[in-house]
């Protein structure tokens, strides 16, 4: 009788664990892109500020947030887009552009 009860109680300490792990991997994300933020390259030939980086050790809910979190630091008139790359050799990319960017004809569909 104690076994099962034991056993659920360790599944549900290992759901909370692997909760907390994803919400803390997603708060080292924004962490580290918030560095990136001065890495941004006006160009006129996109009519806004651009950033392409990589976060290495990084989900791809986790960079979305750091994109998003990383556009809105750097203004409407932004584009960013971000990359990782797993320890299987699969890549992911997310983008995220301001209004601005937008208006200007930055179009995050065909970069990634």
């Amino acid at each position: 009788d104690e076994v099962p009860s034991r056993v659920a109680g360790l599944q549900a300490e290992l759901k909370a664990a692997t909760k907390e792990i994803e919400a803390l991997r997603s708060q080292l994300a924004v962490a580290k892109s918030a560095a990136l933020a001065s890495l941004a390259v006006d160009s006129p030939a996109a009519g806004c500020k651009v950033l392409v980086a990589e976060l290495e050790g990084v989900n791809a809910g986790a960079m979305q947030e750091a994109a998003v979190s990383l556009q809105a630091a750097l203004g409407g008139a932004a584009a960013v887009l971000l990359g990782t790359r797993s320890v299987d050799g699969k890549c992911a990319f997310v983008a995220a552009f301001g209004p601005d960017a937008v208006k200007a004809g930055a179009q995050a569909g065909k970069v990634v």
